[in-house]
């Protein structure tokens, strides 16, 4: 009797406890749904690394450096197909031309030249940025890359030190074909861009008016060796020249492209107000100025 009395017992344990043990088990379960990129079942996740942005206000302009100048540090930010940010995890920077433009490949900063590697007698790696040792070329491109995706590529343009830069075009320029050791004398006009969307526009003359919401291509050159010779101009090697306006605001823009938009209403008088003088940014530069008018 006492037997039956237990193996009731259990059976009746067993036959309550299972149920709720498989109840505890479905209430704690938790369905996760998986999004695809393409709204399917497969193919890559939303959530995953899709992009990278390679410090985007530079991608128009590149990084101009001196011979041995240590550059700017380049930030990476990752990017999901539906264009949310996500985690890089390990990111590698590199280069497309190590003797010309280096990178440290963990914390992106730039050398107009090369980094110092496995110097000894205690010296930290990438403390050191020598200059090329050949001056042949001029421009690397330098990336990003995590988890097998890679960036958007920066220009980084490598020069001798500038010391000048003079507004408009020289007597003596001459800028045929593609290869700018031939050109005399060029100016910001001449030299070969990275992209093919460049906005472009009638060359200022620096004497005549510029009317509202009307644009004028403004001309810059640059030199080195303290000399606006010929022999000394490096403009194509320095790359894009930053402009901005000086004196009253509002009266004209620039873009990355060198190209002005005159910004104040016309007036109806006999002599024309010019009030604005772009001014160059380039490295260790002086700068030689001429206004440019707007009426």
């Amino acid at each position: 009797m006492r037997i039956t009395q237990r193996l009731l017992a259990l059976a009746v344990v067993l036959f309550v406890g299972l149920p709720m043990g498989v109840s505890v088990v479905g209430c704690g379960k938790k369905s996760t749904t998986t999004q695809y990129c393409n709204s399917g079942d497969s193919g890559p996740k939303v959530g995953d690394l899709a992009s990278i942005q390679l410090s985007p206000s530079l991608t128009a302009t590149g990084i101009s450096l001196n011979y041995g100048q240590m550059g700017t540090t380049l930030s990476a930010t990752g990017y999901d197909c539906k264009g949310s940010t996500v985690g890089l995890g390990s990111v590698t920077y590199g280069t497309s031309n190590m003797a010309l433009a280096d990178i440290n490949p963990t914390t992106g900063q730039t050398c107009g030249g090369t980094w110092n590697r496995n110097s000894g007698s205690g010296i930290a790696d990438y403390t050191t940025c020598s200059a090329p040792a050949t001056t042949t070329q001029y421009k690397a491109f330098v990336t990003a890359v995590s988890n097998g995706v890679t960036s958007n590529a920066i220009a980084v343009y490598v020069h001798p030190v500038v010391t000048g830069v003079v507004f408009g075009q020289s007597s003596a320029r001459s800028c045929s074909g593609s290869d700018i050791t031939t050109y005399v004398d060029p100016d910001t006009t001449c030299c070969p861009v990275d992209s093919t969307t460049v906005a472009t526009a009638a060359v200022y003359d620096q004497a005549s008016c510029v009317s509202q919401n009307s644009t004028r291509q403004v001309p810059v050159r640059v030199y080195k060796n303290n000399s606006t010779t010929a022999a000394n101009n490096i403009t194509c090697m320095a790359g894009k020249v930053t402009l901005a306006a000086t004196g009253s605001s509002g009266l004209v823009s620039f873009d990355q492209n060198g190209v002005a938009t005159a910004l104040l209403p016309a007036r109806r008088s006999s002599r024309p107000r010019c009030r604005t003088r772009p001014t160059p940014t380039t490295p260790a530069s002086s700068r030689s100025a001429r206004q440019l008018r707007s009426r």
